[in-house]
């Protein structure tokens, strides 16, 4: 009885060491130029699909970050490398020149999930944005609407989230498991109940 117990601990506290724990996208291996377009980044398990942004090497929190003097058509798009669910919690950013407005939208299986606005006033020290929609999406689209002279975005903040339901392989594991040690239990107590 004790092994039982010991065993359905220690599948407990395996199921909980293998949660993800959040990844941050600060752009830290960005390698381009100053003012060099960007159009993909790739960072911690995810990728960035940027349009109408540039690399910052003098700019971030810390440096390097993405940043944008478009005034028009300017977003970003967060995916995990090789699908899968992840939530947003925040990002940073800092405005110049006049204020911004930003749209998030969150997607799950090609459909809306959620959608959040922000506005900006300018100033030049990055904020951080905490965002108030965290279910689990499979993409986050940035659209950011510019009325200063530039804008950076740094530090994205996403956590990959652990699936609640089991795939079915997971499932004939654990049933076959279930089996194996009701078995035992039943061979032990016919042992005991007709020893030889």
């Amino acid at each position: 009885m004790f092994k039982l117990k010991l065993f359905a601990a220690s599948i407990f506290l395996v199921a909980f060491i293998n949660q993800a724990s959040a990844a941050v996208i600060d752009f830290a291996t960005l390698a381009s130029p100053n003012g060099t377009p960007v159009y993909s980044y790739s960072e911690n398990g995810f990728s960035v699909t940027a349009t109408n942004f540039n690399a910052a090497q003098r700019n971030g929190s810390p440096v390097p970050s993405l940043y944008s003097s478009s005034g028009s058509f300017v977003t970003l798009t967060v995916t995990q490398i090789g699908g899968g669910l992840f939530e947003l919690s925040s990002f940073d950013v800092a405005t110049f020149g006049g204020g911004l407005g930003i749209w998030i939208v969150g997607y799950k299986g090609g459909g809306q999930l959620y959608g959040e606005g922000h506005s900006f006033p300018g100033a030049s020290d990055f904020a951080t944005v905490t965002v108030s929609n965290t279910r689990a999406v499979d993409q986050v689209v940035f659209s950011f609407s510019l009325a200063g002279s530039s804008m950076n975005i740094d530090n994205i903040v996403v956590d990959p989230t652990v699936s609640a339901v089991p795939e079915t392989s997971t499932w004939v594991m654990m049933i076959f498991g279930f089996a194996g040690v009701g078995f035992l239990t039943i061979r032990r107590r016919n042992q005991a109940l007709h020893p030889v």
